[in-house]
């Protein structure tokens, strides 16, 4: 027992409990508690009155009540406790207790303490048909949800399923829902078919209903439509989520009965969103309501001084981005095209109003927090679980809300949008430069926006970053939402999804800023460290047409997302072909320069066109070897150079701005069944091209090296066997003959470049001779050949050991530096891009 004295001594003295108040608007109960040895009397503001009810209290106690302040400013009091018997001569004795009350300029909820949660139900024991020890069923009800439930890891019988988890209560009682928590990290195990039984005994059990539910993160509530008196529950899980035939896995299972203490909120308000109130309710009725929450909210309603944007909105379904993305062999776009513009802090509760959900079981809230030094807060997000009606969520980490209303293959246009009412919670906003509403409102909206990060939407790029950042660096929204929506529209032609549009995906693609690393993609994001904000969030460094160095970045992360594998992403591939898109919007959609073209190498004193031809076709390098990414990128930006520059065949030049070689490569390479590793996935490519590009392009490929015997091990984000043997190159090589193709033997086609490319609409074997090459050291300085494509250069055994691109620094002007000493019985020769030579003078 603890015991408070106050002892005031023989002098006259007032004492109280709290010397200020601060008040909301919508006013209320003021208690205190005055300590004293003398008489007194207390003297209000006009706006502060005794209750209109006597009710019995100590005599230290003081009850007042605040009334309502209708202004839009503030007001601030005093309460004055003043002695009324002073002795003769000596002034009276005063308390004062200062009272400071909101203005109704800005809507703050009431607290949110005195509505009762319901009670979650204690789980005694459990058991499970399949278990993967040390993960037993008795970690699902252990109270931590990183801990987790997981059947037996071999599942390749045919009676793996299905698999029976039994959780038993301390006693029999009325169950209303139960929470099912699938694991956070990783996927394997989570459920997807299963059935729910309940037992009053332990043995004898009664079937609820069967269930099926999407692979996420997010908890699934299972609601019964009345309370079920049950001690045991029984989960027979008929398939599950992951590799192979699935698994079972459970991070918690939780059992709750609903309070029957809650407030009666449907007799002051006029809908279940209660965003109106009945026309009926009095402010003296508002004024009785007990409950903070409650009473200040019907308040502002009342008034109309309650600010609905952002806080009142209807959510429309997504298809889930995995579906499509399983289809295109890519990773999923984003999952978080319902933003809220709500943040909210760790600690407090969320109250939101859910209206028809039509039947959908999985509507949940992603709460994610971007702040994460040295990390990546997307992978840390926490996800809530929405019902229709009345919500509180007690909130465990901070961030911003997104509705995550994800639905099945061809549900999206079935189901109708969800309105979802957040009652707390604070207004961050977002920007849409879709929705007419915002889309003007750029520079008002960020001066609004109070959180750290900031969202922002165009038709097809959702970005996410810091709010700071987007006030420096991007002075108007509209502009920086057309050049992401530009990248990732252009990017989604290129493959194929609008000339195949049942390829395209049916939400945005996101990105955000992360701490660490610098930039990368994965599954349903890009990620771009925060020293890049200046450069990325600025759409004048982006479309600059005379640097890609902004925007190469953003295409390249992008690109990831669309990387089709294994077609075009076998090992070794995965930081290769994903620059096709790079190259594509930089030069083509942004008018930027080439950088296997303009991007000069101190060793060559040339371009990266140079070293490739040189690493890899002069030294008869298997393609696997040749060592540097870019110099990989080359065959493949070239097919588009002649395929789509050359021949028109590209989305930039078809009549119907969709259709080209790359388009329908892509989409070939989605629906031919995948090859079963490196080796015959990189000899099954020149197959692809050949089939697609109606040309014999084997001649091609056997210069790039796609063709050359190699058996090596090869490490990119994993280490796997490489292996071509010549059996498997003649195959691929007879397959393409038999498709009795155009041949490409009379075009030097593994020297096109961006700059020459126009030498090949109509390929000529003639060249026009120019004048000698000068020889300075090692470099050499070619002028005035036409109609050149390289220039090869051969020593006294007439061996080619490196290759210049003629067009380095510009057409009829060749510049560069061989890898070895100079010798006067070497030998140059022009190439013309009908594969003709001249050999050129030296001096």
């Amino acid at each position: 027992t603890k015991i408070n004295v106050r002892q005031l001594g023989t002098d006259p003295a007032i004492l109280v409990d709290r010397d200020i108040f601060s008040m909301q608007a919508v006013g209320g109960n003021l208690d205190f508690e005055i300590t004293t040895n003398i008489q007194f009397e207390v003297k209000l503001p006009d706006w502060i009155t005794p209750p209109s009810e006597a009710r019995a209290m100590r005599k230290e106690q003081r009850h007042y009540v605040v009334q309502a302040n209708k202004n839009e400013a503030k007001r601030s009091g005093q309460i004055e406790i003043i002695q009324t018997n002073p002795q003769q001569g000596v002034a009276p004795l005063r308390k004062l207790i200062a009272i400071n009350q909101d203005g109704l300029s800005e809507y703050a909820s009431g607290s949110t303490a005195n509505i009762p949660q319901d009670e979650k139900l204690r789980v005694v024991s459990g058991t499970a048909s399949s278990y993967q020890s040390p993960d037993g069923i008795e970690k699902s009800f252990d109270g931590d949800y990183s801990t987790l439930y997981h059947s037996a890891w071999a599942n390749s019988g045919q009676n793996y399923y299905p698999i029976t988890l039994t959780y038993n209560l301390a006693e029999a009682t009325n169950v209303d829902y139960v929470v099912y928590y699938p694991r956070t990290s990783g996927y394997n195990g989570r459920f997807h078919k299963f059935e729910l039984q309940y037992s009053l005994d332990g043995n004898t059990y009664t079937k609820i209903d069967d269930y099926e539910i999407q692979d996420k993160a997010a908890p699934t509530r299972l609601s019964f439509d009345k309370p079920i008196r049950a001690k045991s529950f029984r989960f027979i899980v008929r398939k599950g989520y992951g590799d192979g035939a699935g698994f079972a896995s459970c991070a918690e299972m939780e059992f709750f009965k609903k309070s029957d203490k809650s407030f009666d909120y449907k007799s002051i308000f006029a809908n279940d969103l209660c965003t109106e109130v009945r026309p009926n309710v009095t402010e003296t009725q508002i004024s009785a309501i007990s409950d903070p929450f409650f009473r200040n909210l019907a308040f502002y309603i009342k008034e109309g001084k309650y600010n609905k944007e952002f806080r009142v909105a209807s959510y429309k379904p997504y298809q889930d981005p995995a579906i499509i993305a399983q289809k295109n062999k890519t990773f999923a776009c984003s999952m978080l095209d319902n933003p809220t513009g709500i943040y909210v802090k760790e600690g407090e509760d969320l109250i939101a109003f859910v209206g028809d959900t039509h039947g959908f079981r999985n509507l949940s809230i992603r709460v994610q927090n971007l702040d994460k030094p040295g990390g990546d807060g997307f992978n840390d997000p926490v996800y809530y679980s929405l019902y229709p009606g009345f919500n509180k969520i007690r909130i465990t980490k901070p961030g911003l809300v997104y509705v995550i209303y994800l639905v099945g293959e061809g549900q999206a246009d079935k189901m109708k949008p969800i309105d979802i009412h957040f009652a707390t919670g604070s207004v961050n906003g977002y920007y849409n430069s879709q929705d007419p509403h915002l889309k003007d409102r750029w520079k008002e909206l960020l001066s609004k926006a109070n959180y750290k990060y900031f969202d922002v939407l165009g038709k097809y790029a959702h970005l996410t970053f810091e709010t700071q950042a987007f006030r420096d660096f991007t002075p108007e929204g509209i502009e920086l939402t057309k050049t992401y929506d530009s990248i990732v529209h252009n990017e989604w032609i290129l493959h194929g999804y609008y000339k195949y549009p049942k390829r395209k995906p049916l939400t945005r693609m996101y990105l955000h800023v992360m701490y660490h690393a610098f930039m990368y993609a994965t599954w349903y994001h890009t990620a771009y460290v925060n020293s890049t904000q200046r450069d990325i969030l600025n759409p004048d460094k982006m479309r600059n047409p005379h640097s890609q160095g902004a925007a190469w970045g953003p295409s390249h992360e992008l690109g990831h997302v669309n990387q089709v594998s294994p077609g075009l992403k076998w090992r070794g591939m995965t930081e290769v072909t994903v620059n096709i898109p790079s190259e594509y919007i930089t030069t083509y959609v942004f008018k930027q320069p080439s950088r296997l073209q303009v991007e000069e190498l101190d060793y060559y004193r040339n371009n990266r066109y140079t070293k490739a031809f040189t690493e890899v076709i002069a030294k008869k390098a298997p393609f696997c070897k040749a060592g540097d990414v870019f110099c990989n990128l080359v065959p493949f930006w070239q097919l588009e150079l002649y395929f789509g520059k050359t021949l028109g065949l590209t989305p930039r030049l078809s009549a119907d701005g969709h259709s080209g070689f790359y388009p329908d490569l892509y989409e070939f390479l989605k629906v031919e069944p995948d090859q079963p590793n490196p080796g015959t996935q990189q000899t099954e490519f020149p197959y692809a091209a050949s089939h697609v590009g109606k040309k014999d392009l084997t001649h091609f490929f056997e210069q790039w090296g796609f063709f050359r015997e190699v058996n090596t091990i090869v490490d990119d984000y994993g280490k796997e066997q490489m292996t071509v043997t010549k059996q498997r190159a003649d195959e691929v090589k007879g397959r393409i003959k038999n498709l009795h193709l155009p041949d490409m033997k009379d075009i030097a086609l593994e020297y096109i470049t961006d700059n020459n490319s126009h030498l090949y609409k109509n390929p000529d074997k003639t060249l026009t001779k120019g004048q000698s090459a000068s020889i300075s050291g090692n470099t050499i300085r070619i002028s005035g050949w036409k109609n050149t494509v390289a220039f090869e250069i051969y020593d006294e055994q007439n061996n080619l050991f490196f290759i210049a691109d003629a067009s380095y620094p510009e057409l009829g002007r060749a510049v560069f530096t061989i890898d070895k000493n100079w010798n006067s019985k070497y030998t140059i020769k022009a190439v013309s891009a009908g594969n003709a030579r001249e050999i050129v003078p030296h001096n």
